[in-house]
């Protein structure tokens, strides 16, 4: 047995010496991309395992600003088991950042009342003096969270480094779905009309330079700004496990009508 690097970044060539001719067998080597799930752990505040992704990712790629945002904060105040992403950063890291939400106000949390879509989303950075490369963004609004997602990371004003994105789990892999464009959608009824399927996330992540790195199952998917990657990442393929998971109710056939299949439009490339 002997292993040759073949200039391939990433993967290790193995070849087995026969009578006859060699044997190759290539495959992609293990990197810390790979380990990120091993880290999913609750510890402190969000819902499931966001807090040890989120250290890890950063113990890797280093911290910059430590400037957080997100959105749906959904409570008041940080306290534990409160559901936020980014309570461990800012009560056990002293990172700070502001929260948005359409019902709770905090200003001494940096919690603010707004609304945020697809067309204010990039005026709203701007209005709370967000950095340009904010380290982390957690979206998470159950409805147009890929129309945001997209028009943050298209706007070519705002880079974050790492973006969370609350995915819809009722799609398989490879199908391509999301609620509408339109802001006044909100989750009812517990049934799975809301957000969008994993698969387009990643399309317009790849888009736009934002490499899927990681999900929580049935939360957040998580993404790293590309550039800032050495290393490959996942196969997309490992990521179905976090598909088609059935634990939403039916919606009527109205509610059926606001979720569409996404094609990511040329001209927006």
């Amino acid at each position: 047995f002997f292993q040759a690097e073949d200039g391939i970044r990433d993967y290790k060539v193995t070849g087995v010496q026969t009578c006859a001719l060699p044997i190759y067998i290539v495959t992609k080597k293990m990197t810390w991309l790979d380990e990120i799930p091993t880290h999913s752990q609750k510890l402190y505040a969000s819902q499931a395992g966001q807090d040890g992704i989120l250290r890890y990712i950063f113990d890797m790629i280093g911290r910059t600003n430590r400037v957080y945002v997100e959105f749906g904060f959904n409570v008041p105040d940080y306290f534990p088991d409160c559901g936020a992403n980014t309570g461990y950063l800012r009560v056990h890291e002293g990172w700070t950042g502001v929260c948005f939400d359409t019902e709770n106000e905090n200003p001494s949390i940096g919690l603010w009342k707004e609304r945020i879509t697809a067309e204010n989303v990039v005026d709203i950075f701007t209005q709370y003096n967000i950095p340009k490369d904010v380290d982390y963004v957690s979206i998470d609004i159950d409805s147009i969270d890929l129309w945001v997602f997209k028009a943050l990371i298209s706007s070519g004003t705002y880079r974050p480094r790492v973006i969370s994105v609350e995915f819809n789990t009722h799609f398989e892999l490879g199908e391509s779905w999301s609620v509408i464009n339109d802001p006044t959608i909100c989750w009812k009824n517990n049934d799975w009309v809301h957000g969008a399927s994993l698969s387009a996330l990643h399309q317009v992540g790849a888009a736009y330079g934002y490499t899927l790195v990681a999900c929580e199952f049935t939360l957040d998917a998580f993404f790293i700004r590309s550039d800032l990657l050495d290393v490959h990442p996942p196969d997309l393929e490992s990521f179905r496990t976090y598909c088609n998971v059935q634990w939403a109710n039916e919606p009527t056939p109205e509610r059926r009508n606001l979720m569409r299949p996404f094609v990511l439009e040329k001209e927006s490339l």
